[in-house]
Formats: C-alpha cells, structure tokens, sequence
C-alpha cells in the first residue's frame, strides 16, 4: 500500500495528533506492541507496512518510523528509490537547512528524517525514513 507524506501532518489519511485507535484502524489490526529499550515508550509495529508508531504520554500519534520495504512517496517519489546523494538533494531542494550527519539527515521543515547508515557514502541507500509532528526535536 502506498503511503503518501504529508509535510508536517503525517500522512495522507493520518495526522499526527490521531489517537492510537485512529493509527490502528489506519494500518490495520495485523500489529504487535512494544517498546525499544527500558524507559521508552510503548510502539505498535506492523510488519506487513512496516511501520513504527509512537505516542505521546497522551496516546496521541507523534512519529511514524518506516523500514525500506515500504512505499513511501514525497511529491510523488518513492523516498527508498533513493541512493543517499540523491535523497539529500531532493529535500535540500524542499529543505534549505536540511540537517545532515554521518548516519543521515534531517529536515525540521519538512518533520521528516531519513536514516541511511553511511550518509557520505554517495550509493548508500535509505534504510528509513522517520515522519514526526512539529516540536517532536526539540532543542
């Protein structure tokens, strides 16, 4: 299933703020809960999408954390298509103050990250791409 990025909303279909029942309903009721490390916050995993879905203290949807095997697009491109040197031109194209680091990037405009494990390696590829609402990286 295609998903469509929504820049600072979500998705199209899910805004962030939705409550966890509204994301559930979404993705459908193929998923599993968890949580990544002590101290964190419980997640629901799909893994037919895949997706990682994390709320708020409030159970309010705040970020979605997409593995490569989904279909993700921004303004109609598929964002794991992308080698590293062409995903980071696409969003400094959308993003002038795009964020980059060893391990990716991130545009605070656009509420939206991608990990790719070596950054400066030009034919690296995207392994995810993280959707979070406004404030979600805080400084």
């Amino acid at each position: 299933m295609p998903f469509e990025i929504k820049p600072r909303r979500g998705l199209k279909g899910l805004s962030f703020d939705s409550s966890k029942d509204e994301a559930r309903s979404f993705f459908g009721s193929d998923f599993s809960c968890g949580q990544r490390g002590e101290g964190s916050r419980l997640h629901d995993y799909w893994p037919g999408v895949p997706v990682f879905a994390y709320y708020d203290e409030h159970d309010r949807l705040e970020s979605l954390e997409f593995a490569s095997d989904a279909d993700v697009f921004l303004d109609g491109i598929r964002l794991f298509d992308l080698r590293a040197n062409q995903a980071i031109q696409f969003l400094r194209q959308r993003d002038a103050h795009l964020r980059l680091e060893q391990d990716g990037a991130t545009s605070k405009e656009l509420c939206l990250g991608l990990w790719i494990p070596d950054a400066f390696e030009p034919e690296a590829a995207v392994e995810s791409v993280i959707l979070f609402r406004d404030g979600y990286y805080s400084t």
